[in-house]
This record gives structure tokens, C-alpha cells and sequence, in this order.
């Protein structure tokens, strides 16, 4: 529980206020009537605000991977130590991603509220999803996970259904932030 508070905090310490952007006069929130792509109102993305998403993208990437890497260390302490390897791999994989998208942010063009929203998007589901894993192995899940979880251990109903919930939605949430990325990136 420790770690999982010092990973949020981390990671909302690094974020860009969407202050900034506000302030920056990219985008009046009851006016939003452009575009995904290009601009709004007018309005071309501000240069800053999209180096420090990618910044952050590649930072917050670079902490999942770290964190990901050290997830083996704690296998004997897992229910289900075969979903703390998966939760290892999608850590590893995320974090990447996570990276790469930093790296490329600066070239997606669009509007700065739909950089926002895509920032987001990805921070949120990416960060869910490898906290999703985790709990599955700390806890012995096994309905989510078929090739890895053991059919004699299981968790509450209740934590089965909140992690099925939580890999669909993420999993809109990823393909949305990535379609984002590449209207931006056309």
C-alpha cells in the first residue's frame, strides 16, 4: 500500500497543471466548438505545454518501467506468482510504451485540450491496468487472467467483477488515446 501511494504521488508531482494550458489562453473549456486535429478556435497547440506532456510521458514511462522491474523480487509473496510475471511483462511493455509516446508527443498535432485528454488517457489506463495485474497476483485472481491464474484459487466476486470492469474500460481508454495519437500524428 506504501508503494502504491508513493507511485501516485510521484506521478501527480510530475504532471502539467492543465492550469498552464488554460492560462497559456489555448483553450476556454466552455468554448470547446474545433476540431480533435489542428486547431481550436483558431488556436494552435502551445509548444511548451506539449514538450512537458512528453516530458512527462517519458518520465512517468521510465518510473512504470522501474517499478516493473522490481515486481520479481517479490514473487514468493504473491497468491499467484504466475500473474506477478504477467504483471511484470505489462509493466515492462507499458513503461515503453509510455516512453515512446513521450518521445513522439511533441509531433502530434493537435489541439491542446485533445492533448490533454490524450495525455491522460494514457497516463490513466496504462497505470490502472499495470495496478490491475498486481492486485490479481496479490490477491489470487483468476477470472481475468485464463492463462495464468490457478482454477482452484479465486478472490471475491465482487474484486473478479471491479477487474474484469477495469480491463474493459482501460482497454477503450488505451485504443482512444492511441487513435488520438495518430489523428495528431496525420
Amino acid at each position: 500500500m506504501r508503494t502504491l501511494l508513493m507511485i501516485c504521488l510521484l506521478m501527480f508531482g510530475t504532471l502539467p497543471a492543465i492550469s498552464q494550458i488554460r492560462d497559456a489562453g489555448a483553450v476556454n473549456p466552455s468554448s470547446v466548438t474545433g476540431t480533435i486535429s489542428g486547431q481550436m478556435d483558431g488556436v494552435v497547440s502551445d509548444g511548451e505545454s506539449v514538450h512537458e506532456y512528453g516530458r512527462s510521458l517519458v518520465w512517468l514511462g521510465l518510473l512504470l518501467f522501474t517499478v516493473a522491474l522490481t515486481t520479481p523480487l517479490f514473487l514468493a509473496l504473491y497468491a499467484n506468482p504466475r500473474i506477478g510475471v504477467g504483471g511484470h511483462s505489462i509493466g515492462l511493455g507499458s513503461g515503453m510504451f509510455l516512453m515512446i509516446s513521450g518521445l513522439i508527443f511533441p509531433r502530434v498535432g493537435l489541439s491542446p485540450l485533445w492533448l490533454g485528454v490524450t495525455y491522460w488517457l494514457l497516463v490513466v489506463s496504462i497505470y490502472t491496468g499495470f495496478i490491475a495485474h498486481m492486485t490479481g497476483a496479490v490477491l489470487g485472481l483468476t477470472k481475468n487472467f485464463p492463462m495464468t491464474g490457478k482454477p482452484e484459487q479465486g478472490g471475491p466476486q465482487w474484486l473478479e467483477g471491479l477487474i474484469d470492469i477495469t480491463f474493459k474500460v482501460i482497454t477503450v481508454m488505451i485504443l482512444v488515446g492511441c487513435v488520438l495519437m495518430l489523428v495528431g500524428l496525420s
